[in-house]
This record gives C-alpha cells, sequence and structure tokens, in this order.
C-alpha cells in the first residue's frame, strides 16, 4: 500500500544537523510516510550518518550522488522520481520540525479536494541555537494577514503576494500534491537560488493554498548557509534569477493584472547592499536588474545622491 506522504531529505554537507532533522521526521505524529534519503555527494561523514539511519523500514530509498548536481532543485526532481506518495515534504537537511508538523499540514491539505500545497508558519533558528517566530515576507506586504489560517484561492496568493516576493521562505514548512509538481521539475532544476519561488508560483496555478499559522518548522539561518553566502561570482547569478522569476510570474498573471513597483524595492536594496563585493562598472552599467528593476534602481540612486 503507498504511503499518504513521501518526505525527501536532500542533503549537501549538513552532518552537524542530520541527527535532528532525521529524529524530528522519525517522531512525526502522523507516521503514514515513506523516507526518501539523498546525498548530493558530501564531502563531511553525511553519508556515515544517513547510511545508520537508512536501515529504518520507513526508508524507502538512500542515494548517494556520483557527482554534485549543482543545484538542490535537482536534487527535488530526483526526490520526486522516486516518490509514490500523494503529498510531498521536501525536509531540508538542516532544518528540523515540531512533531505535529505533518499531522497538521496533512489535515489542512484535505480541508479540500483543490488544494495544491499547505505550509505553516516557521520559527528562525539563530546561530546559537535560540529561534524567533517569522513570518517577515508575508508581513512586509500584509501584516496582519498570517496570525489566523486560512485557504486562499491559487491566483489570489500569487497576485497578492507571490508575484512581489517569496512570502513561502521555508521548504520544510511546506506540503504538496506530488502529482501536480511533476511537471515542473525540469524548469525548477534549471534555478540554483530562486527555485523554491517559482515552484511555489507554478503549483498555484493549478490549485489553492493553505495556510497553517501555527510556527511547525525551525529554519537554520547561519552566515554559511547557501542562501546567506555571498561570493563574489554568485551575487550576480542570484539577482538574474530574481529577473527570471519576475518575467515568468508576468506571463501567468491575467491580462490587465497591474503590480505595484514599489514591492520590488526589497531587490533594489539588496542589490545596492553588495556594491562593496564588486566594481563600479559591474553596479551601475553591468546590473542584471532590467526593465522596471533597473529604472528603480536608478530613481533610488538619484534621489539618495539629491538627499545628502
Amino acid at each position: 500500500m503507498m504511503p499518504k506522504v513521501s518526505v525527501i531529505l536532500p542533503n549537501f554537507n549538513h552532518a552537524p544537523y542530520l541527527e535532528q532533522r532525521l529524529e524530528s521526521i522519525f517522531s512525526q505524529t502522523f507516521q503514514d510516510y515513506e523516507l526518501i534519503l539523498l546525498d548530493d555527494l558530501s564531502t563531511d561523514n553525511s553519508v556515515e550518518i544517513l547510511s545508520r539511519y537508512a536501515r529504518d523500514p520507513r526508508v524507502s530509498h538512500f542515494v548517494v550522488n556520483d557527482a554534485n548536481s549543482g543545484s538542490s532543485f535537482r536534487q527535488w526532481g530526483k526526490g520526486l522520481s522516486l516518490a509514490t506518495g500523494k503529498y510531498v515534504w521536501i525536509a531540508e537537511s538542516d532544518d528540523f520540525a515540531d512533531p505535529s508538523l505533518l499531522e497538521h499540514l496533512v489535515s489542512a491539505m484535505e480541508q479540500q479536494d483543490d488544494i495544491t500545497l499547505a505550509y505553516c508558519r516557521i520559527n528562525r533558528v539563530r546561530g546559537d541555537g535560540s529561534f524567533e517566530e517569522i513570518c517577515q515576507w508575508g508581513e512586509a506586504i500584509d501584516p496582519s494577514r498570517w496570525d489566523h489560517d486560512f485557504v486562499c484561492s491559487g491566483t489570489e496568493a500569487i497576485q497578492k503576494y507571490l508575484q512581489y516576493r517569496n512570502t513561502i521562505v521555508n521548504a520544510s514548512a511546506v506540503l504538496f500534491r506530488r502529482e501536480r509538481a511533476i511537471p515542473f521539475m525540469d524548469e525548477i532544476g534549471s534555478y540554483r537560488y530562486c527555485g523554491d519561488w517559482l515552484f511555489w508560483i507554478l503549483m498555484l496555478t493549478h490549485g489553492n493554498m493553505a495556510y497553517v499559522s501555527r510556527p511547525l518548522s525551525y529554519f537554520r539561518r547561519y552566515e554559511s548557509a547557501t542562501s546567506l553566502r555571498n561570493v563574489r561570482s554568485t551575487i550576480t547569478h542570484r539577482f538574474v534569477e530574481y529577473q527570471r522569476v519576475l518575467e515568468r510570474v508576468a506571463g501567468l498573471l491575467p491580462p490587465g493584472c497591474s503590480s505595484q513597483l514599489e514591492q520590488y524595492e526589497w531587490i533594489v536594496r539588496e542589490w545596492m547592499s553588495k556594491r562593496k563585493a564588486m566594481s563600479l562598472w559591474q553596479y551601475l552599467v553591468r546590473t542584471p536588474l532590467q526593465g522596471p528593476l533597473k529604472t528603480l534602481f536608478y530613481l533610488t540612486l538619484w534621489h539618495q545622491w539629491r538627499t545628502k
């Protein structure tokens, strides 16, 4: 009999966090799942740790790549190709979960037949192990929206929130329908940084979204995390991906749907914060910001110069 949920754990060099992550999966109150362990050719002792847990009968697959894939989203695709569950949980290897996460998210998914994904509020884990409850990207757009559980259409979620920023900041907080995800894996596999943002948008063109206001996922943020690396060679690539997502979502919006340019100021501010990591030519002329974002960037620079 096929499991209700396929849990995919894609790992790369997160040995210090694996035991806590795996124990938080095995201790879930909802137990109708299979666990798929994937390692992207780690150079630490991740494989040794994963091998111990792979003996558990709930583990259906344990795959170690022969070469690094170069993108965690390609690992998502590999996991989906092995998964058999109705729903999928991407349990990122450096996060961990409340024991009731799956129970709450499965219940949220089954409120309606047309819910394509459900996600919960998160706790952000600091470097010292303490944590704080956050929903910062969503609250930047609508401060009161995230205080209570709700279900909304995918169209509403895209037009009000996801076209502006990735309000679903933690993949480990999401449960989604496997069958609806499969067609998008090749496309998001071409991303290194923003594949999750695009994935939520694409999924929500095919169904509704459920939100659980209880914080059930613990999202680790630390200076060596992939999401925070500030290597000069990768800065431009990240902003190119921002631009790609915005262009892609513009093509999905209905004719006449307007956007609020000021909601993209966060991208401009982030680009401006990288000034010291690049040449003036790259910063001003070779900027990856295009179209309205480029205009907003130059207007912001002009305003700063005028107010000095």
